[in-house]
């Protein structure tokens, strides 16, 4: 008994406080362990349910493991302390034997694939197959011709005749393909002031039919279409992004390049002279500044882009406090299910480990979260079964297939 003097009780104590206040002295000297029915790793197994409860565990099956069991209850303040978190979440996934595969939280707006650089664009059209136009007008050589006639009748002055001028052909424009490093003149056609069309010759190829000689042969459909090109040159834009210019006899509006080509100037002299009296000889820096177009080759398309969304599935934007989740679940389906057997039969699927997946998700997010789990039925992967094709695969890395 403990004198009354020593109690810390009020003066209006009541008799009762008095007598259990007494008695507290001796259910103190009591040998009870508290600390090892407490600690989470050292109480027997019998006092963890108490010791859960205690430390408010959000989660508690009796039909987990000793090992489960001890790590929940240890990990009550972390857990208390991560809720409303998508560490939280996974977690809690983890205690019920789920895995938390993916979230997509806010804003998770619809967002396009990153553009090429410069770099990368530029690299892309030198690539292609370019056509070289040249604005400037080509000079002309005079030539001697003799005529092959009389030697006693001379139509003309010292036996020359006039040869016929080709200057008509040098005052339009002169255009050249190229095709990994090959240059080959091509034919233009000026459209008036309005375009210009580019014709690209082939030679015809014949085909024949399997089976039968090859005498008997028939016409292949004309690629004509597919080489010429019809363009007309327009300014510089705001954007500066250029495109190929793709076959048709349609007028596609084309940004070219303009390139100015290095020269190297010669020095001169005339015959006879000394070397000292040199002469300046006509400039070739016109024939070196040209347009560059670059056309589309279907044989050399540029990488494709990564789609990041498609059709009914991406988003435009999320609200807060809203999230999706997509968990795995895994589970076991009965042999005597129906499908597994000819005899087989319909039963119901255990749900129990779904309805503890949800139960782990609502008591680990915040209270404004609205969350969405997807989950889908996946077949498990053999040695042997067959992997669909469409997505990227490393050997010896399990898949969902």
């Amino acid at each position: 008994m403990i004198p009354y003097e020593l109690h810390l009780l009020p003066v209006n104590a009541s008799s009762l406080e008095q007598v259990i206040s007494s008695a507290g002295q001796r259910v103190q000297v009591i040998p009870t362990p508290i600390e090892t029915v407490k600690g989470p790793y050292t109480a027997p197994l019998g006092f963890l349910t108490f010791d859960a409860w205690e430390y408010s565990a959000d989660l508690w099956k009796s039909g987990w493991p000793e090992t489960l069991k001890r790590v929940v209850t240890a990990s009550w303040f972390t857990d208390h302390s991560l809720k409303g978190t998508e560490r939280a979440i996974s977690r809690y996934c983890f205690y019920v034997g789920s895995a938390l595969l993916k979230v997509t939280k806010p804003p998770s707006k619809f967002f396009l694939s990153p553009a090429w650089t410069k770099t990368e664009r530029e690299a892309w059209l030198q690539s292609l197959p370019q056509i070289r136009v040249w604005d400037l007008k080509q000079r002309g050589k005079r030539k001697h011709l003799m005529f092959a006639g009389s030697k006693t009748f001379k139509a003309f002055f010292e036996g020359h005749w006039v040869a016929p001028s080709d200057a008509r052909f040098r005052l339009e424009r002169r255009a050249e393909l190229i095709i990994d490093g090959e240059h080959r003149p091509v034919d233009v056609d000026g459209l008036g002031n309005q375009a210009d069309r580019v014709r690209i010759r082939d030679k015809a190829t014949s085909g024949f039919f399997l089976g039968v000689p090859r005498r008997q042969r028939f016409a292949t459909p004309s690629t004509a279409a597919e080489r010429v090109i019809t363009f007309t040159f327009v300014g510089q834009p705001a954007h500066g992004i250029r495109f190929p210019v793709r076959p048709g006899l349609e007028v596609k509006s084309v940004i070219p390049d303009l390139i100015f080509e290095h020269g190297r100037a010669p020095a001169s002299i005339f015959p006879g002279r000394p070397l000292n009296k040199k002469f300046l000889v006509p400039s070739g820096a016109s024939l070196r500044i040209y347009s560059r177009i670059a056309m589309w080759d279907n044989d050399r398309v540029p990488p494709a882009r990564k789609a990041l969304a498609f059709a009914g599935v991406g988003r435009l934007g999320m609200p807060p406090h809203t999230a999706e989740l997509k968990v795995s679940i895994p589970g076991r389906r009965s042999s005597k299910a129906f499908g597994r057997f000819m005899t087989g039969h319909l039963i119901a699927a255990d749900r129990e480990r779904w309805r503890d997946t949800f139960t782990a998700v609502r008591s680990a997010k915040r209270l404004s979260d609205k969350l969405q789990v997807n989950s889908k039925t996946y077949r498990p992967f053999r040695i042997g079964s067959v992997i669909r094709i469409g997505g990227s695969y490393k050997l010896g890395r399990w898949t969902r297939s």
